[in-house]
């Protein structure tokens, strides 16, 4: 739970000033957000999946260039009488 309910209630009622009704649901809409938080802890597991993910793909990406380059450069070889 977001917030202990009971000491949240009794704050908002004692120390702000808000009526039951009110209290009740202020709590009510910050439990309800609880699913919605999203904790350090699981947003650096993500953050670290993606760069990952991100690393694997840019490897893939650095071999592709370097046989495009390879392959452009015996075709420009070849095309000028240099091939072997």
């Amino acid at each position: 739970m977001l917030a202990d309910t009971l000491k949240a209630k009794e704050r908002l009622t004692q120390e702000f000033g808000f009526d039951e009704r009110r209290a009740k649901g202020i709590i009510e809409l910050f439990n309800a957000a609880e699913d919605q938080v999203v904790t350090k802890e699981h947003l650096d597991q993500r953050l670290d999946a993606l760069e990952q993910r991100m690393k694997k793909m840019m490897r893939r990406m650095g071999a592709s260039l370097l046989a495009a380059n390879a392959a452009i450069t015996a075709a420009l070889l070849a095309l000028y009488g240099f091939a072997a």
